[in-house]
């Protein structure tokens, strides 16, 4: 009976080490979390904010989520909405401004590619020429391809490459006719490279 009992204790002293161990690891793991998420809230937040102003003016400004670091407000000559009660196009030109800041902050240098597709159709005339500078602005550092069956939302993006698909493809596959300015674009084309001159 007393090895029995002494067996207990070794194995109920091995639980309680092991389950200390694992709330210190919890504990440690959600610490690191924590950590990384501050270090990014700030610098997202801050890039939302600036992005944003060009579209929204100078009294824009946003708080995240401080789960999943999505908009959860948005602030617009004093006043404070939920991201939920926004329009759908304000909503629409959030994201965008959210995806931008994201690629931006990714790689300051060159931005990461992004792709929108068929954006911009909630959004009224003067938020079309705002997101459209915005949008070539963004497009100096990072690539953005803008999918769209409305061209038109975006003429106000200068130096615009379009590119149009045919009605209908060949036989032989799809092929696409040769890049043209956006209507209203400045006709000076920025070449990346050499090469692409």
């Amino acid at each position: 009976a007393e090895t029995r009992r002494e067996r207990a204790k070794q194995e109920l002293a091995s639980l309680l080490a092991r389950a200390a161990a694992g709330r210190r690891l919890f504990a440690t793991l959600k610490e690191g979390r924590e950590a990384a998420r501050r270090a990014y809230a700030a610098p997202l937040r801050d890039r939302i904010v600036t992005l944003g102003r060009e579209v929204f003016g100078p009294s824009f400004s946003v708080e995240l989520d401080d789960r999943d670091l999505t908009i959860a407000t948005r602030t617009l000559d004093g006043t404070t909405l939920p991201f939920s009660s926004l329009s759908v196009g304000a909503k629409e030109q959030l994201a965008i401004v959210a995806r931008l800041a994201v690629a931006l902050l990714i790689d300051e240098r060159e931005g990461v590619p992004l792709v929108f597709d068929d954006t911009l159709g909630h959004a009224d005339p003067d938020r079309l020429v705002a997101m459209g500078r915005l949008l070539a602005k963004a497009g100096e550092r990072c690539q953005i391809i803008c999918l769209t069956c409305t061209p038109d939302r975006f003429r106000h993006v200068p130096d615009a490459h379009v590119l149009r698909l045919p009605e209908s493809a060949p036989e032989s596959g799809l092929s696409v006719r040769r890049a043209e300015r956006a209507p209203g674009a400045d006709p000076v084309r920025r070449s990346a490279s050499p090469s692409e001159a």
